[in-house]
């Protein structure tokens, strides 16, 4: 999770925001990460936050550090 993209391998808060924005209905997040940027997370957890439809998050390995932020889920 980063603020911006070095390796293009990273998840950056615009990157998300466009996925978030395609689609419609619920969705469900897969998370597997070691964490990152706190304040790239929180801009992320925001999105969610606002998300009109039901997040669903499933930890898949590992929710560390900024990871965590994200996986505080409203719903479910």
């Amino acid at each position: 999770i980063a603020d911006e993209t070095w390796l293009g391998e990273e998840g950056t808060p615009q990157l998300f925001k466009n996925d978030l924005l395609a689609g419609t209905g619920d969705i469900t997040l897969w998370i597997n990460s070691p964490g990152g940027d706190v304040f790239a997370a929180a801009q992320i957890y925001n999105m969610l936050m606002d998300y009109q439809g039901d997040v669903h998050v499933i930890i898949d390995g590992l929710a560390a550090s900024a990871a965590s932020v994200i996986a505080i889920d409203r719903k479910s």
